[in-house]
C-alpha cells in the first residue's frame, strides 16, 4: 500500500470452475476482505487443488485473466479504482495412472484357495 490510508482488498476468481479448485491463503477477518495498512506489503498464496487433469488456460482460450484484485477503502468500503490488470493464472495438473498384471505365461498350477503356490 503506497498510499496514506489503509485499505482492504480481495482477489475475486472470475470463472466458477476455477473457484472450486483455486484456495487463496490470506488473512481474512470475518467480513472477507483482507486489511492493508500505509506502507504495509503483504504476501498472498494462492494453492490450486485439481481432481482431474486439467489445465489453465485450455487451448482454445489462450491468455487467461482468471484472479482480479479489489480495493476498497477501509472506512466507508468504497471501492478504489485502480489501474492493475487482471492476474493471470496458469497451471498444468498430470495424474500418473498404471496397472499391474502377472507376466505373460505365469502359472503356479492348481492351487487351493486361500493356500499360496511356489514357483
Amino acid at each position: 500500500n503506497n498510499g496514506k490510508y489503509g485499505v482492504n482488498f480481495d482477489l475475486k476468481i472470475r470463472r466458477k470452475a476455477i473457484r472450486d479448485i483455486v484456495e487463496v491463503e490470506n488473512t481474512k477477518p470475518e467480513d472477507g476482505s483482507a486489511m492493508l495498512l500505509p506502507g504495509q506489503k503483504k504476501v498472498v498464496t494462492v494453492k490450486v487443488t485439481p481432481l482431474r487433469e486439467m489445465q489453465c488456460p485450455e487451448h482454445s482460450r489462450g491468455r487467461n485473466e482468471e484472479l482480479e484484485l479489489l480495493v476498497y477503502e477501509a472506512q466507508t468500503g468504497e471501492p478504489v479504482q485502480l489501474t492493475v490488470p487482471p492476474i493471470s493464472l496458469s497451471f498444468r495438473a498430470l495424474f500418473n495412472s498404471f496397472s499391474v498384471t502377472p507376466p505373460r505365461g505365469l502359472n503356479f498350477g492348481p492351487t487351493k484357495m486361500g493356500e499360496s503356490g511356489l514357483r
